[in-house]
């Protein structure tokens, strides 16, 4: 309903563009950066601390 609001006096191919198109494009983006860091930063500088502190805490019990 929010959407058909917005969208009024809008043509088809623009709704399309802005609710599926704009949000994915932005959400690929998005995990490309912060993935891409996270690749990195565990193969050129051994970031493990944080998996294994996860791991180790999952043993423990609730927390």
């Amino acid at each position: 309903m929010f959407i058909a609001r917005v969208s009024r006096g809008r043509t088809i191919r623009e709704f399309v563009t802005g609710v599926l198109f704009v949000p994915a494009g932005f959400t690929l983006m998005w995990m490309t950066v912060f993935g891409n860091s996270a690749i990195y930063l565990i193969m050129n500088q051994g970031a493990t601390d944080l998996a294994n502190t996860v791991q180790a805490g999952c043993g423990a019990g609730p927390v």
